[in-house]
């Protein structure tokens, strides 16, 4: 099932997995696969869908304890608040620096790395280049291979064209 389908069908495919998942009395993936949902619901234009879901999510992940995908939750929700409404740029970042808190706590350096970049991006709109660079510099530097996976690279050419960060420009690619 991929994300960047669009329209509904992912959507409703997504609502059919995790509602399969759930009948058989696990719970342990269910805020992933509801991560992915918001993340659907987001590209098929349902952005406060999309919010309400993470929303949902974290009050559960707050109520079972299962809180290994709050970095990425508390991620999509800063991304959910700005392209909801770009004057909550205030509480977007706040949510971004979050979720790089939690990852951190969790020393998932992974969940920090797409937490740092999305702060990034938001600091160079803002006109924070250099606050930018260092929010991505200190993250990035903990990463010494993984620079060809897939899923990675088109990731972050956004983020040197956004922040100017040169350096990385070739372990991106």
């Amino acid at each position: 099932m991929h994300v960047q389908d669009g329209g509904d069908r992912p959507v409703a495919r997504f609502r059919e997995a995790i509602d399969a998942y759930r009948a058989t009395g696990n719970e342990l993936y269910v805020p992933h696969t509801m991560s992915l949902l918001a993340t659907a619901q987001h590209r098929s234009g349902d952005v406060t869908g999309a919010l309400e879901t993470v929303l949902t999510t974290l009050e559960n992940t707050e109520a079972t304890g299962t809180r290994l995908w709050d970095p990425e939750l508390h991620r999509l929700k800063g991304e959910l608040l700005l392209a909801q409404d770009p004057g909550a740029a205030p509480a977007a970042e706040a949510a971004l620096r979050h979720a790089i808190d939690v990852a951190r706590g969790q020393r998932t350096k992974s969940w920090e790395l797409r937490a740092a970049a999305s702060l990034a991006q938001l600091l160079a709109r803002q006109g924070r280049r250099s606050e930018a660079r260092e929010t991505l510099a200190d993250v990035y530097g903990w990463f010494t291979e993984g620079f060809d996976t897939a899923g990675r690279a088109p990731n972050c050419r956004p983020i040197t064209v956004t922040t100017g960060i040169s350096a990385f420009a070739n372990a991106c690619r």
